[in-house]
């Protein structure tokens, strides 16, 4: 299988720790975030992985460059951020003959990619949306809401609701396993696939729940998970 990895956004829900350095490379325990997913994606049976970047470039080749990898690395640069959908429209020549798995570079993985993989291939409908369950929505997140009468659909997608809910949802986590076809669907109106794309394309979507990932909506969020954070990690790396 073949990855896009999307590195290329400003993030400034970080602020101000992605202020000096893309969000995929600020550290938790000691090691960036990129590395971390790399290190991950090294435990399947992935053959190829390409990673788009624009926001502070050198910084992510720099890291790249220190990074043995025994799977082929191709980084990306996009002149301007231009967002998920036009990056993914840019590169399509490279995910044109197979499923292909899209994740975003700042969220930390940690699922069986082999099996979910797996599982779409069987399913075979456009979109594989991996997704976890969680409370206490905000601006940042996205919200999965399944059929009333059949559960296995899905409603629609809520993207970045205002509201917040003591009920446990479902919530979109940065990945999915996509079919070509969805090279088509991209027009000039798409920014984001998971923000703009697949709110319209929700009867060609299933989705699969998985707990592990850890996504950093704050720097609040960033600071719980970095326990053994400290001002000297971050400065180098």
């Amino acid at each position: 299988m073949k990855v896009l990895m999307y590195c290329s956004g400003i993030n400034t829900e970080l602020r101000p720790f992605s202020d000096m350095m893309p969000k995929s490379l600020l550290p938790i325990k000691g090691k960036p975030i990129l590395y971390h997913n790399l290190d991950w994606l090294h435990k399947f049976n992935v053959e190829g992985i390409v990673i788009s970047s624009s926001y502070r470039h050198n910084q992510l080749k720099m890291k790249l460059d220190s990074y043995k990898s025994s799977i082929p690395i191709h980084l990306h640069r996009e002149p301007k951020i231009v967002g998920t959908a036009k990056t993914l429209k840019n590169m399509h020549y490279k995910f044109d003959d197979e499923p292909f798995v899209f994740l975003h570079g700042d969220v930390l993985y940690d699922f069986n990619l082999d099996e979910v993989y797996s599982k779409h291939k069987k399913k075979n409908n456009t979109i594989s949306l991996i997704c976890h369950r969680g409370k206490g929505i905000n601006r940042n997140k996205n919200i999965v809401k399944m059929q009333e009468n059949n559960e296995n659909n899905i409603d629609k997608i809520i993207v970045k609701p205002y509201y917040t809910s003591e009920y446990e949802m479902i919530m979109t986590s940065g990945a999915f396993i996509s079919n070509p076809s969805i090279h088509s669907k991209i027009t000039d109106k798409h920014y984001d696939l998971i923000d703009d794309l697949l709110p319209e394309i929700v009867s060609e979507i299933d989705i699969i729940i998985e707990q592990q990932n850890k996504i950093f909506y704050s720097s609040n969020d960033y600071i719980r998970e970095c326990k053994t954070w400290s001002s000297y990690d971050f400065i180098y790396y």
